[in-house]
Order: structure tokens, then C-alpha cells, then sequence
């Protein structure tokens, strides 16, 4: 899971491992890029941010899906209206986290 608001990050996450999940929480786009493109089979799924410092969530999804292309991708943001062919799956940050997980759940059923 990247985005760069810390409490987003921790909040999410820990309702993530309380379902069952185990996230990575990166905190930098460029970081997470760095961590797929070092052990790409380890992740299965990506949830990202879309307005982040120094790269967007687009850019994000854009370049992990080059060294993953059968990751899952999330953009998880108050902007739903952007759309990309990388981006498996819209979420709004507004509608709670019961929408991410059942996403999650489905793109991991997929893989």
C-alpha cells in the first residue's frame, strides 16, 4: 500500500492485517517502485494513492504494471474520476474501507 499520508497508511493497514491481508505500507511512490522492481513476485497486489510528491499514483501503477503486469492495481483516492488501462480497480478514500478490502479480495481471487 502506498500513499504518503503516514495515518492513512497506518490506519488502513492495520484494518488490513486484522482481515487477513499482509501489507506493505511505503510511505514514497519512488520507494515502492524500488521494493516491486526488487522482488516482484513477493506482491500480488497494489493499492496506491493517486497525489503523491515526485510521482503519482498513474505514473505508479503505470511502471509497476511494466515489471508485474499481473499485479492487481488499485488507485485508491478522493479523485475517482482518473482512469488508466494499469489501474485494475477505482476506490474512493470516502467510501470506507469495507469497498478496498472487497476489491482486494476480488483482484486477489483473480490472480
Amino acid at each position: 500500500m502506498v500513499d504518503d499520508e503516514n495515518l492513512v497508511l497506518q490506519v488502513l493497514g492495520h484494518r488490513l492485517e486484522h482481515e487477513g491481508f499482509t501489507p506493505t505500507l511505503i510511505d514514497d511512490p519512488t520507494a515502492a517502485l524500488r521494493e516491486i522492481h526488487a522482488h516482484p513476485a513477493k506482491y500480488r497486489a497494489l493499492v496506491t494513492d493517486l497525489n503523491m510528491p515526485r510521482m503519482s499514483g498513474l505514473e505508479l501503477a503505470r511502471w509497476a504494471r511494466a515489471i508485474s503486469p499481473r499485479l492487481g492495481i488499485i488507485l485508491h483516492s478522493s479523485d475517482t474520476k482518473r482512469r488508466s488501462p494499469h489501474v485494475d480497480l477505482v476506490v474512493p478514500k470516502l467510501s470506507g474501507v469495507s469497498e478496498l478490502i472487497d476489491g482486494l479480495a476480488v483482484l486477489l481471487a483473480r490472480a
